[in-house]
């Protein structure tokens, strides 16, 4: 079992640092419920676990957090005829991570990591009467891209102007891993999945991103939906979901511990104090009472990261007490 606790973070003054125009120099008056989120943060055990009643520890320290790039790139022309995608336009960081089977969520991150490091600025027609021909996209590396079917573009497309205003945003990543889960599940649609099978495919995902576009920080949670017909085999989709800024995603052992993860959060919105840390304090609480209680569902360690202005950074690891 997994338990990982998500959402955003806002300046206080317990966070121990601040930058201009953070939340420390806001007025006393003013909430974290009325503050724009300036940062994502993302709580979780890192055991494996067997899946018998009761569980066991396999195997503890496995990551199920992930730093994860994605990379934009723009097209290479050679006078009016495109060439390839060889210069990297932008880039940005995302934090995601999953609950479930650690040998499927592997394949899944596999599949999300290739699509996020091959995005690629490509075009659409405008439709007849627009004022220009075509508007800039984002394309996935397997998706039809008409900037590979050949031709000729004239000079004022594609221009270092237009490549250096055109931004990647935070629905085309949250598209391209929702994509990314769809292209990996693919292959399970040649066999005819049972309730057994369809269990081991069943690993949520979250990621949080900062916009590229407007810099403002997004949430996402991925859920691994079945659905089938009378006398058919299972079959599943993708349901991607944007989390609020004042709510929380949990993953894994969601049932028994959501609402009082959300608890913790809005406590510490409502006083102005660190989500993350009080999160993160929930998610070890969390631990010891599973613990306490004969389990090993989850286990130390426990490790909590955070995306801000800083980039992502490793902000708490509490280990196993030593034997």
């Amino acid at each position: 079992m997994t338990l990982v606790v998500a959402g955003y973070m806002f300046n206080d003054t317990t966070a121990g640092y601040s930058w201009l125009g953070s939340g420390v120099e806001q007025e006393a008056n003013v909430t974290n419920a009325e503050l724009e989120p300036n940062g994502i943060f993302i709580a979780a055990d890192s055991t494996i676990s067997t899946t018998v009643n009761p569980p066991q520890t396999l195997l503890s320290g496995f990551r199920k957090i992930y730093e994860v790039r994605a990379t934009l790139w723009q097209p290479y022309f050679v006078v009016d005829q495109f060439l390839d995608y060889r210069t990297e336009h932008s880039s940005c960081q995302l934090l995601v991570a999953f609950a479930g089977s650690t040998l499927t969520a592997q394949h899944y991150l596999n599949s999300i990591t290739t699509h996020l490091q091959n995005l690629h600025i490509s075009h659409r027609q405008r439709p007849i009467g627009q004022p220009e021909a075509i508007a800039y996209v984002v394309r996935l590396v397997c998706e039809s891209n008409p900037l590979e079917h050949g031709g000729v573009f004239d000079e004022d497309t594609y221009t270092p102007k237009d490549m250096e205003t055109f931004q990647l945003t935070a629905d085309d990543l949250a598209r391209a891993i929702r994509h990314s889960l769809e292209h990996a599940l693919q292959s399970a649609k040649k066999y005819k999945i049972d309730r057994k099978g369809f269990d081991s495919l069943n690993t949520p995902f979250v990621a949080g991103m900062r916009c590229p576009a407007t810099m403002k920080y997004r949430l996402f949670r991925f859920d691994i939906l079945e659905a089938s017909n009378l006398g058919e085999p299972l079959w599943m989709s993708v349901d991607m979901t944007e989390i609020d800024p004042l709510q929380v995603a949990v993953l894994g052992m969601s049932g028994r511990f959501d609402k009082r993860a959300q608890a913790a959060y809005d406590s510490a919105v409502a006083a102005n104090m660190s989500t993350h840390k009080a999160c993160f304090d929930f998610l070890q609480e969390a631990i010891d009472e599973v613990q306490n209680a004969g389990s090993k569902a989850i286990d130390l360690p426990a490790v909590l990261k955070t995306l801000d202005e800083r980039g992502v950074t490793m902000q708490m690891v509490r280990a196993p007490e030593a034997e």
